[in-house]
């Protein structure tokens, strides 16, 4: 309805939609392309890491999310979630990676900040900095996926200096 009145909405397909706001087809999507994203299980495993993150299946935002947590501390903290999904902990530095993807699938513009200070899973001070690396992993990733307008990705940067995929927005 909007477009026959001439209002182009800058939003991506429906499956590229779908595959982002769900954690776990994220992972699985990702793992297929090869991208380096954070594991992501829909039931809890001893096996998956001693210190855990719980968080919702489905949609952004992380205010119902347990950080570092343990087995038993996840067991707890996931019983308060419709969809709960685990994933290993990964300590490090924490980026965001916004860019615009036109129509065409032209990357026009692509800035990276380190999150600085986090509150209830919101940036609220940041650093721009320029990391080519990180800039063309986090390109290829919303070329691949096949997405359009303003894209934002989060990324960890780990101890070994490899970056973790955590989410597209």
């Amino acid at each position: 309805k909007l477009l026959r009145t001439g209002i182009h909405v800058m939003v991506s397909d429906e499956e590229p939609v779908k595959i982002c706001n769900d954690k776990l087809l994220f992972y699985n999507k990702l793992k297929k392309l090869l991208y380096p994203v954070i594991p992501t299980y829909d039931r809890l495993n001893k096996n998956i890491s001693s210190q855990l993150v719980v968080k919702e299946r489905f949609g952004a935002g992380s205010k119902l999310t347990g950080i570092n947590l343990s087995f038993s501390e996840s067991q707890t903290f996931s019983r308060n979630l419709h969809n709960p999904i685990f994933q290993p902990f990964v300590k490090g530095d924490e980026f965001t990676i916004d860019m615009y993807v036109t129509k065409r699938k032209e990357v026009k513009g692509i800035i990276a900040r380190e999150r600085l200070v986090v509150v209830g899973g919101e940036s609220k001070i940041t650093k721009t900095l320029k990391d080519n690396q990180l800039e063309k992993l986090c390109q290829n990733l919303a070329l691949d996926l096949n997405l359009y307008g303003h894209v934002n990705i989060q990324c960890i940067k780990d101890n070994k200096n490899d970056y973790n995929i955590v989410e597209c927005n």
